[in-house]
């Protein structure tokens, strides 16, 4: 991943993988601001070049929610595994939830460094599949 002083939409290629059916992948282990606001500047991008711009603030808005609910559920995973606890016990579950807020927000900066240690990513990914009905 590119730097975020390098985060340029690079229109081209954009055109490039929607004419030839490919994905285009945005990859982040921190999800800052800048890459928040990379991911809409794509999505903008890709929709003006299908000429669907009218669906922007709809799907801007998705994948805004399901970013970050990827980045929360990343933070759990390295979380729960730094205190020994299973997350899909329901017991372990309720203890670790407990503290969950509090000691992610004040620590969050060795959680997301965890995550990134873990491969703990989250990556949007951007295609067009064109189906025939003949």
């Amino acid at each position: 991943m590119a730097s975020t002083s390098e985060l340029i939409v690079d229109e081209v290629k954009i055109k490039k993988a929607i004419q030839s059916g490919l994905p285009l992948t945005i990859t982040t282990y921190t999800l800052p601001k800048e890459i928040e606001v990379y991911i809409e500047e794509v999505i903008d991008a890709f929709l003006r070049e299908m000429d669907q711009i009218k669906l922007k603030d709809y799907i801007i808005y998705c994948v805004q929610e399901l970013v970050v609910n990827a980045k929360k559920a990343n933070t759990k995973r390295v979380y729960f595994t730094e205190r020994g606890l299973d997350i899909n016990d329901n017991r372990d579950y309720e203890l670790g939830m407990e503290n969950f807020k509090n000691e992610t927000i004040s620590n969050i900066a060795h959680y997301l460094q965890m995550q990134k240690e873990k491969g703990l990513c989250i990556k949007v990914v951007l295609q067009v599949k064109r189906t025939l009905f003949i």
